[in-house]
C-alpha cells in the first residue's frame, strides 16, 4: 500500500464527505420547512394512529339525535 498516494487523496475525500454532509442538511432543512409551512390539512388522532379520526367523531356526534 503506498501510503504517500493515500494521503494525497485524503483532500478530495474529505470534500466529498463535507458534500454529502451538506445535501443531507439542505434536505433536512427542507423536510422541516414543508413540515413548518404547509401540513395543516390531514392529521394523525394521537390515540387511534387513525389519520382523521377526530372529524369522523364530530361527524358523528352532528348527526346524533
Amino acid at each position: 500500500m503506498n501510503v504517500n498516494r493515500m494521503l494525497e487523496t485524503l483532500p478530495l475525500m474529505g470534500k466529498g464527505m463535507a458534500g454529502v454532509f451538506a445535501v443531507t442538511l439542505v434536505i433536512l432543512l427542507s423536510m422541516y420547512l414543508l413540515n413548518r409551512l404547509g401540513g395543516r390539512g390531514r392529521r394523525m388522532d394521537a390515540g387511534s394512529g387513525q389519520p382523521g379520526a377526530d372529524s369522523r367523531a364530530e361527524q358523528r356526534e352532528r348527526s346524533a339525535p
